[in-house]
């Protein structure tokens, strides 16, 4: 029993892990609390809107954008009718904000996810210290295991 905790405590630390550094990698580099980086603003080379699976409610969005003759490309799939009310749907053209010092980082002019960010960094937060805690409470069982066994 105590091998199969352990397996959903080491999957808990990479799942969970992995999510919370990816979440403080993009609130970091898309200055989600502190204006850390430059942004940008450059209009698309490309854009193409996908209706995913044939579901009239969400959209893919891709787009590809030219910095210093290397061409990056992005894609997310969004409520259609929000991007409409926020951005506009079918534009042959979007404003895209970009990172200077990162400009692999970009979002949509007008689609910024801060909020989507805080809300992912706390739901990870507290998985992760969930696993924390699970990881610390076993520990102590196997200590008590350990001097129960060893007293006699």
């Amino acid at each position: 029993m105590r091998y199969i905790f352990t397996t959903i405590i080491i999957l808990g630390y990479i799942l969970f892990g992995y999510f919370w550094i990816q979440t403080s990698y993009q609130i970091i580099t898309q200055n989600v609390f502190i204006e850390t980086f430059t942004f940008n603003k450059i209009s698309t080379s490309t854009v193409s809107y996908t209706n995913k699976n044939n579901d009239s409610k969400n959209y893919i969005i891709s787009y590809q954008y030219e910095i210093n003759d290397k061409l990056y490309t992005n894609e997310l799939i969004v409520d259609k009718q929000s991007f409409a009310d926020k951005v506009g749907l079918h534009k042959e053209s979007l404003n895209i904000m970009y990172n200077q010092q990162l400009p692999m980082v970009s979002y949509i002019e007008g689609w910024e996810l801060k909020t989507s960010h805080k809300f992912n960094l706390i739901l990870f937060s507290i998985f992760l210290g969930i696993t924390i805690l699970g990881n610390l409470f076993l520990k102590a069982e196997n200590k008590r295991l350990k001097e129960v066994l060893t007293q006699h």
